[in-house]
């Protein structure tokens, strides 16, 4: 084997030509293993692979299998694997680059079709070709399976049809309004009938069922699967390829959430965690063996089953924290980040006859040999994933550089955003005290890091030659008694040294920045999907948040038709109506990875509309867990306060809707005091 490695690495990083597979040319190697398919996808592929293997009368229901979600969620990766399991014939053409639809004659009678990517124009270029598609399967009697993009179904849900239009046109787009809001259009005087035996929003957020009907009769059942609703960085359960009745619904089984800090957490495997260690496997396999190489290092790091964890939670809290969800293709692209860095095939030829002259220097007795370790240290995964392709990260105590291409991108940013540097450990303080004080016994020749691995098992397994190797030649730096560094020298150290320190362990524990309050959004979620009511004292804090109280009343008032910009005249008068926050409640739903609180005042009848409602998300959170503590407000308060405003205009507007008598209204002049009424 040739120095150097694996090129193969960078298929799937960022700026990859890893590809999408399409039904008939799958296009993967065995260095990148195959991970589960989003809850009830595997499921509903199977349902359709048993009704087209089976007779098909032709008035049998057809089944139709709607993947819905952005790109690079697995969709095309699941239809080829469902496709290579029907028992047909590919009718038309081959091609060599992914078409938008393939047709299968079956054996068994009937056609399947396959919509491989929605996003790509059909050929007459018809301006909603998904319409079309939907309602010829069903005019046609086709079995059908469809990736379809949220993108796509935003544009064709809003194309115009009339009940002019075919009844097979006006039910696929019903169909497509049922698969972007979970509510169909109305389908009065069609013959064809949407029958939700399955609702996405009464399960996990993951799957949708329902039957079409014509006249009556049952003709088609349709899974829909929202692969986009669950995140890969928590537990997912076992895909069940058996079932009884392919054409009803699935047992709905969603991902299961489990807070970071909790013990539980440690235990439990996600869903991408053992993607993670088997390419860092294959990755560390098929490179040359070096002493100190840090590529190697982090490979056999991520290999191990903690690490890998930490790094799973790692990512979590970058997904609460900047409120995304990665996608199979970010967290590849991740995966390798953390391996090589933002690297291409010329970059990691350079990179590594740089590490191997790096590992020359430090395994020398010369003055560079701690600037080489230094530069070795940098490129290890917990200093890569926050650091590499980042211009305006703190310089190194180091003249061995390696010059990283810029690299920018949503996916980093969000990881950016979870860099334990930003707040460690639990927010209670003490785990960083206690690293604080190991810390400082570094000047007293004791090595820290290399007595808490032997104590802790994810540190022991994060921990390698390297980290030793760097750990003893600081210590011996940063000696009070060393009289060959100088002051400057010595913390100049300590603080490059802190950072990878204090990095390191967070990585190894699973604990990215303001990991307590993800801690609570998790145990939030899982309130909310059991029903639980929120703890009193945190329904307070985000009813403060919304709707604040006068010093010297106990209720709320808003401003309502005053110009948002307004002039200094004393006599401008200002209107502002009660909204009644001593009988407001809180609640929440939980739908897909994400939380929706509703606001009810409590004082107007009208059913659905007596709500308000807001994400709770990361920064909404926070900023009431601080005022339950007494905190005062944190620097969320920015971000959130456009939401929040929007949230009082709607609980202003149902005020105004109230029936008379339900409302109060205040009355004043600027410098004059105020009337109720």
């Amino acid at each position: 084997m040739g120095i150097g490695y694996p090129p193969w690495i960078l298929e799937r990083g960022f700026g990859g030509m890893g590809a999408a597979v399409s039904p008939i040319s799958k296009n993967t190697q065995e260095m990148w293993p195959d991970g589960p398919s989003a809850p009830c996808a595997l499921e509903a592929c199977m349902a359709l692979v048993k009704v087209c293997n089976a007779f098909c009368g032709p008035n049998d229901p057809r089944c139709l299998v709607m993947l819905v979600g952005g790109a690079g969620n697995g969709k095309s990766k699941l239809a080829a694997d469902t496709v290579a399991q029907i028992d047909g014939t590919l009718q038309g053409e081959r091609s060599k680059f992914a078409k938008r639809k393939y047709c299968f004659q079956l054996k068994t009678g009937g056609d399947l079709k396959v919509i491989n990517d929605a996003t790509i124009p059909a050929e007459d270029r018809c301006t909603a070709p998904l319409l079309r598609d939907l309602a010829e399967a069903i005019s046609r009697q086709d079995h059908l399976l469809a990736c379809v993009n949220r993108g796509v179904l935003i544009s064709e849900a809003s194309t115009e049809v009339t009940d002019k239009d075919m009844d097979e046109l006006l039910l696929a787009k019903c169909l497509a309004n049922w698969l972007l809001t979970g509510e169909p259009t109305e389908l009065s005087g069609n013959e064809f009938q949407l029958e939700l035996a399955g609702d996405a929003r009464k399960g996990s957020g993951n799957y949708g069922f329902a039957k079409v009907r014509k006249a009556g009769s049952h003709i088609a059942s349709i899974h829909a699967v929202y692969m986009d609703q669950a995140s890969l960085l928590e537990a997912w359960p076992e895909g069940d390829e058996r079932m009884n009745e392919p054409l009803e619904p699935l047992e709905v089984r969603g991902s299961r959430l489990i807070p970071l800090l909790s013990s539980e957490r440690a235990t439990t495997s996600c869903a991408f965690e053992e993607c993670l260690r088997k390419v860092a496997h294959a990755f560390a396999a098929d490179a040359e063996v070096r002493a100190l190489d840090p590529v190697l290092s982090n490979a056999f790091s991520l290999q191990a089953e903690f690490p890998a964890r930490g790094w799973c939670s790692m990512m979590r809290g970058a997904e609460v924290i900047s409120g995304s969800q990665f996608t199979y293709r970010e967290l590849w692209a991740l995966a390798t980040h953390s391996l090589v860095g933002p690297s291409t095939p010329g970059v990691l030829d350079g990179m590594s006859a740089e590490i191997d002259t790096w590992i020359g220097a430090a395994d020398s007795d010369g003055d560079g040999s701690l600037e080489a370790l230094v530069a070795l240290g940098n490129m290890r995964t917990h200093m890569l994933l926050f650091d590499a392709g980042n211009p305006g990260v703190a310089s190194s105590p180091t003249r061995f550089r390696h010059s990283w291409p810029s690299t920018s991108n949503e996916a980093l940013r969000s990881v950016s955003l979870a860099d334990p540097l930003r707040q460690f450990g639990p927010s209670d303080g003490k785990k960083y005290l206690e690293l604080a004080d190991r810390l400082s016994r570094i000047e007293d020749k004791e090595l820290p890091i290399t007595s808490l691995a032997l104590e802790e098992v994810a540190v022991g397994q994060y921990f390698t030659e390297l980290d030793g190797r760097i750990e003893a030649k600081i210590a011996e730096a940063v000696n009070p008694e060393n009289d060959r560094s100088s002051l400057k020298v010595r913390n100049s150290l300590l603080d490059w040294y802190g950072r990878y320190m204090y990095r390191l362990v967070a990585f190894a524990r699973g604990w990215p920045a303001h990991c307590s309050v993800v801690h609570a959004w998790q145990d939030a979620w899982i309130d909310a999907r059991v029903g639980r009511p929120f703890r009193r004292e945190l329904e307070d804090a985000i009813l403060d948040i919304v709707a604040p109280v006068e010093r010297t009343n106990s209720e709320a008032y808003f401003t309502f038709l005053k110009p948002r910009v307004a002039g200094n005249s004393t006599d401008q008068s200002v209107a502002e109506i009660e909204i009644p926050r001593n009988r407001m409640r809180v609640s929440a739903e939980a739908f897909g990875d994400r939380i929706e609180i509703m606001i009810d005042p409590g004082d107007i009848r009208d059913g659905k509309n007596r709500q308000a409602s807001t994400p709770l998300d990361f920064h909404l959170l926070r900023e009431a867990q601080s005022r339950v503590r007494g905190q005062g407000f944190t620097d969320s308060l920015e971000l959130i306060e456009p939401r929040i405003e929007r949230l009082r205009a709607s609980l202003v507007a149902k005020g105004l809707a109230a029936q008379e008598g339900q409302h109060r209204f205040r009355f004043s002049k600027v410098g004059m005091g105020s009337v109720t009424r």
